[in-house]
C-alpha cells in the first residue's frame, strides 16, 4: 500500500482543505484521502458541517478533533471528559508538558496511543449514546481511527 502525506498551510480552513484533498494528485491513485482537522470550540468553522457532508459524499474521511488536536494529545497524559474550548485545551496541555505542542518531542507520547485511543473510543460511544451530533461532540478526536489505519499497513 502507498502512503502520501500532504501537509497543508490551510489551518482553519476545512472548505480549502477539502478543495486540496479532492483536487490532489494522490487523491485520485490512494486508497485512502484523510483531511485532518480541528472543530475549534466555541464558535467552530462555519463551513465545517458542509465539508464534512461533502467529504462523505466524496469518500474522503475526516478525523475531527473537539475541540482541537491537544484533545488527542491530552488523553495521552490524562483521562478527560470536561468540555473544553480551543485555548483551554491548548493551556491544558501547556500545563500538563510545561511545552506548546509544536515544541513538544511528540515521541514522549508514542507507547501511551493504547490508552489515548482507548479514551477517545469510550468518550466517543459516551456522546453516541448522548444522542450528541458529530459536530458537538466535546472533547472527541477521531485522530486514533487514522492511526489505526496507518498501523495496519
Amino acid at each position: 500500500m502507498k502512503v502520501n502525506i500532504l501537509i497543508s498551510n490551510a489551518t482553519g480552513q476545512p472548505k480549502k482543505l477539502l478543495q486540496i484533498a479532492q483536487n490532489h494528485d494522490y487523491a485520485q491513485s490512494s486508497d485512502a484521502t484523510w483531511i485532518v482537522c480541528d472543530v475549534e470550540w466555541p464558535a467552530r468553522h462555519s463551513d465545517l458541517e458542509d465539508v464534512v457532508y461533502q467529504a462523505e459524499k466524496l469518500g474522503i474521511r475526516m478525523a475531527l478533533s473537539n475541540p482541537c488536536f491537544e484533545s488527542w494529545l491530552i488523553w495521552h497524559i490524562q483521562d478527560t471528559s470536561s468540555q473544553l474550548s480551543s485555548r483551554e485545551a491548548k493551556k491544558l496541555f501547556q500545563a500538563l508538558t510545561g511545552h506548546l505542542p509544536q515544541h513538544f518531542d511528540m515521541d514522549d507520547l508514542l507507547s501511551a496511543r493504547p490508552v489515548a485511543t482507548n479514551r477517545a473510543k469510550t468518550m466517543a460511544g459516551l456522546h453516541v449514546y448522548n444522542g450528541t451530533h458529530h459536530l458537538d461532540r466535546n472533547p472527541s478526536s477521531d485522530i486514533y481511527q487514522l492511526l489505526d489505519e496507518l498501523y495496519e499497513l
